[in-house]
């Protein structure tokens, strides 16, 4: 579980103001989503599908933001213990937090874990043809939650923070993409086409 993210980020809210974390965030996102935005539309792409692509980008840097600045950032506080965990066994560390951890506790990290590639699996199909099948939906989410996980062996390595690879943030994460394609079925299914009217690529 991505557990030591959130309780270095509860540390830092106390010692640096979140508006200096927003200003940052918000600058990358205009220096990556603006331009991106620009070309598109000089390319005479359809404002609504540039406005979706730049909404995957937002949320993408969000992602990357949430695992990795908290650990940085806890790093120059001593807030970091630098210790590695590694859980191979499907739902065991799910079943040793609802064991140990108070039920609220437990339930939020897991839920966690599941909702933060819901957008993805809503996004990847109402952009391109290619993900409206569960399974590619499914793999796309797998292969960013690997993603995750190497982003944040590589900062372990680094000594920028602590680490865990956990079958068990896979199986949560790749659901929640699932769950995403699901909720994207059903709004597709109700309109017999795209949800937001936004024409597809292959």
């Amino acid at each position: 579980m991505r557990k030591d993210v959130g309780q270095t980020g509860r540390h830092i809210g106390r010692g640096r103001p979140d508006l200096v974390d927003a200003v940052g965030v918000l600058t990358v996102i205009a220096f990556v989503a603006v331009p991106w935005a620009v070309i598109r539309l000089l390319f005479r792409i359809p404002p609504g599908r540039v406005a979706l692509e730049c909404a995957l980008i937002v949320y993408l840097i969000a992602v990357l933001y949430a695992v990795t600045m908290p650990l940085m950032q806890g790093l120059l506080h001593d807030w970091v213990r630098f210790r590695g965990f590694v859980n191979l066994v499907p739902f065991a560390t799910v079943t040793e937090l609802l064991r140990r951890e108070s039920p609220a506790q437990a339930i939020r990290q897991i839920i966690g874990n599941v909702v933060m590639l819901i957008p993805l699996g809503v996004l990847l199909p109402v952009l391109w043809t290619r993900f409206r099948a569960v399974s590619r939906v499914a793999v796309a989410g797998l292969t960013v939650s690997v993603g995750i996980e190497a982003i944040q062996l590589g900062l372990w390595f680094a000594k920028l923070g602590s680490h865990s690879i956990d079958v068990d943030d896979l199986i949560l994460n790749t659901v929640g993409a699932c769950l995403g394609y699901a909720l994207w079925l059903a709004a597709w299914r109700l309109s017999q086409e795209s949800p937001l009217q936004v024409k597809a690529e292959n």
